[in-house]
């Protein structure tokens, strides 16, 4: 995977077109398409304001196309390298809120992790 199949691949699960992305950033779509493709480069400004516009971090996009994770050596299985995105989009959305609503929503993600044990 190179850089721009990572950016495709996240505007596509947004439902966002290049055009969108495009205007966005002050890019021509068709330089949006052939970045995708992989037919032209990006400098690391252009990078970074493609990855605001996708509401995304640059280095999520590298990690994207640096293949399997490692920490200190040691591989990380496919279920720890979602779980480590699951907690980055947390961390994120938790980071967005004010003092009250992420009072709320600690409380509600331990009435869930309650619920679950007593589940099964």
């Amino acid at each position: 995977m190179h850089i721009g199949e990572a950016l495709r691949t996240i505007r596509v699960r947004q439902g966002r077109t290049q055009e969108s992305v495009a205007l966005d950033v002050g890019f021509n779509s068709a330089n949006l398409s052939r970045l995708e493709c992989g037919g032209q480069g990006v400098t690391l400004d252009r990078l970074m304001a493609l990855a605001a516009s996708l509401k995304v971090r640059a280095s999520d996009l590298v990690k994207m196309i640096e293949g399997p994770a490692a920490i200190g050596g040691v591989q990380l299985q496919e279920e720890e390298i979602a779980y480590a995105d699951d907690i980055q989009a947390l961390c994120r959305a938790y980071g967005s809120l004010d003092a009250h609503y992420r009072m709320i929503g600690l409380m509600m993600i331990r009435d869930l992790a309650k619920a679950q044990r007593t589940a099964k």
